[in-house]
């Protein structure tokens, strides 16, 4: 098994250079990939919190990652339904929804983020910003000043069906990037 930093930086590269993505299933059975995602996850405040089962990171150990692994090698991890709640906003009276997934699943999905940001952020133009590595909404203002003169080069917008367009898009350009093999369908016994 490679170390998850090679690992990531090759992805990196082929992002770098506009190269397809392969075999991106194959990566999570890598241990090391989880061990990097657990560093970066368990400090969080909400690790704490059990999701729809009494699973908090307390509990995660290399055999619980082996577990997940070997789930997913054979195609039997199944996703957990999240614990909804409802917490209040702000200087308001309104509540928001709040989903808290199972640990297994937090530690999954860092997995996956990791994986397709290694791949996707060279890719990205240096003016994009939202919810990236150093480039939040509060670095966005320095960077206004050097393309449109002080001024927001671009609005975003809100409305449900400009994020569905932006949401079909992303599909797209994922799906022509990430390279699938043709899979045989399964023979039952």
């Amino acid at each position: 098994m490679q170390d998850a930093r090679t690992v990531l930086a090759i992805i990196h590269e082929r992002g770098k250079k506009g190269l397809p993505l392969e075999r991106v299933y194959r990566h999570l059975f890598n241990r090391e990939l989880y061990l990097m995602a657990y560093g970066r996850i368990y400090r969080n405040a909400g690790a704490m919190t059990p999701g729809s089962t009494p699973e908090t990171v307390d509990e995660m150990s290399l055999t619980k990652i082996d577990s997940i692994i070997e789930a997913l090698r054979y195609e039997r991890y199944r996703w957990t339904p999240t614990r909804r709640i409802y917490i209040e906003k702000k200087n308001s009276t309104k509540k928001r929804p709040l989903s808290m997934p199972t640990w297994s699943n937090k530690l999954l999905q860092e997995v996956i983020r990791l994986i397709l940001s290694a791949y996707y952020e060279p890719q990205f133009s240096d003016y994009s910003h939202g919810f990236r590595p150093e480039r939040g909404c509060h670095h966005y203002s320095g960077t206004c000043g050097s393309r449109g003169g002080g001024k927001p080069t671009l609005k975003p917008k809100k409305e449900s069906g400009y994020f569905r367009c932006a949401c079909r898009a992303a599909a797209a350009c994922s799906r022509a990037a990430i390279v699938r093999p043709s899979v045989e369908p399964r023979r039952r016994l």
